[in-house]
C-alpha cells in the first residue's frame, strides 16, 4: 500500500461473524502500524466493508500520452495517433455552421493510413456527424502531428 493514498474501500463479502470481524480489524491495524502515512481503520460495516483513508506520500502520478518521434535523436514528443484524429475532430465540429459543404484535410501518411485502415471510415463517422464531406489527402511535406484542413476551394477552414 506504500503508493496508495485517498480513501480505500476493501469489500470483505459474506463476513458475517462480529467476532470475526473484530479480529480482521485489530489485525489490519497491527499491519499498518509502521506505516508512515497518516490514515484511519475503520471497523468492518454490516455490509462487510472496510474503509481506510490514507494520507498520499508521494505526488499523483502524471502520464505524459506523447511519443518521442521515431528513428530520430529527437527530444520533441509528437501525440499519439487517437489524440491527433481527437483535434481534428474537434476542429471539424466547429465546421457544422461554416458555410462549404465540402473540406480537404491534408495530413501526414501515418496518420493517412491510421485512418484509412477501419472498415467505417473515421470520414464517413465525420459526415454522420457534421453532415459536411472531408476529403482526405496524405501529405508528407507536414509532421506527424500536423494537418492542415481546408475549403474545396482551398480557403483555411
Amino acid at each position: 500500500m506504500r503508493d496508495i493514498g485517498g480513501i480505500i474501500v476493501i469489500d470483505f463479502i459474506d463476513m458475517k461473524s462480529a467476532e470475526y470481524k473484530h479480529k480482521l480489524y485489530e489485525a489490519m491495524q497491527e499491519a499498518m502500524r509502521p506505516d508512515k502515512a497518516r490514515h484511519v481503520i475503520l471497523p468492518v460495516s454490516k455490509f462487510g466493508l472496510m474503509e481506510i483513508t490514507r494520507q498520499r506520500m508521494k505526488e499523483q502520478v502524471s502520464i505524459d500520452t506523447r511519443e518521442p518521434l521515431l528513428h530520430t535523436n529527437s527530444k520533441y514528443k509528437v501525440d499519439q495517433p487517437l489524440q491527433i484524429i481527437d483535434n481534428i475532430h474537434s476542429e471539424l465540429n466547429h465546421l457544422k455552421t461554416h458555410s462549404a459543404q465540402h473540406f480537404i484535410l491534408y495530413v501526414h501518411p501515418f496518420i493517412y493510413a491510421f485512418m484509412k485502415k477501419d472498415t467505417f471510415s473515421f470520414r464517413m463517422k465525420w459526415y454522420s456527424k457534421i453532415k459536411k464531406w472531408v476529403r482526405l489527402i496524405q501529405d508528407s511535406s507536414l509532421s506527424l502531428g500536423e494537418y492542415k484542413l481546408v475549403t474545396k476551394e482551398g480557403k483555411q477552414a
